[in-house]
């Protein structure tokens, strides 16, 4: 993932990725006890299912496109708030 980010987001990127693992940690949380909500996450639930399968190459494929999908939208919302300051 560093490989593919630019060099200027690099610092945002453990900030991110310990923010991700939260918000999976709460979604598996939620899963387990209220299985019918309408707030699980499903691609966080779907990362999860990838991440099981560790030495498979499209679940490696899929858990890459998620965490840069993810963090795209997260560098834009800090963009964001930046210029609202």
């Amino acid at each position: 993932m560093v490989r593919d980010i630019k060099e200027n987001q690099l610092p945002k990127l453990r900030e991110f990725l310990v923010r991700f693992d939260e918000i999976r940690r709460k979604n598996r949380k939620l899963l387990t006890e209220s299985p019918l909500s309408k707030r699980i996450d499903k691609e966080l639930v779907e990362f999860d299912n990838y991440n099981r399968s560790t030495n498979d190459q499209r679940s490696h494929e899929e858990r890459f496109r998620i965490l840069m999908k993810r963090f795209g939208a997260s560098s834009a919302t800090s963009l964001r708030r930046a210029k609202d300051k």
